[in-house]
């Protein structure tokens, strides 16, 4: 159907290549706005996902401390109410228990003695724990008992299950 009266309308070459030299900058401009709205929000995600790690870890570090404190002040005070009773053997038995029931992140105490400080052939080396201690040629849990030129050495190992 041809109507008739009704102008052509014709549109000039110059203001279509215009409107879509408009259209492609509008997307360029769209484009780079994203990328840069894309770098900075990965980069606060990525400092924030540091920063919580960060202080995830000073808990642990705090935590493990107050662990190693609280192992400490075991160790110390058996120490040195079992200066007063070196001469009792049958009572490092009982220092032993007590280190191990006081203390919940304590999974096992031994009391150790140079051989024959004890005369009447009571033995040097006194165990109490929770958990089963393997040593062999000195070697215990991954460190080192020595007893060169000691009276008394005191070993107190953690229960891995209350340390996390």
């Amino acid at each position: 159907m041809i109507l008739i009266g009704v102008p052509k309308i014709a549109i000039p070459r110059t203001s279509l290549r215009l409107n879509l030299m408009v259209v492609c900058e509008t997307l360029l401009l769209l484009f780079l706005s994203l990328a840069v709205l894309l770098y900075f929000s990965r980069q606060a995600l990525k400092d924030e996902a540091k920063h919580d790690a960060e202080e995830t870890l000073e808990g642990t570090v705090q935590h493990i401390d107050n662990i190693l404190m609280s192992v400490e002040q075991s160790a110390y005070i058996t120490y040195e109410d079992l200066k007063g009773h070196l001469n009792e053997p049958d009572r490092m038995v009982t220092y032993c228990r007590e280190v191990v029931k006081n203390n919940p992140y304590v999974g096992g105490c031994a009391i150790a003695f140079k051989p024959h400080y004890f005369s009447g052939g009571h033995i040097s080396t006194t165990y109490a724990g929770q958990i089963t201690l393997r040593i062999e040629n000195g070697l215990y849990e991954g460190g080192v008992v020595s007893t060169h030129g000691c009276t008394i050495v005191i070993i107190i190992w953690f229960r891995p299950e209350t340390c996390i």
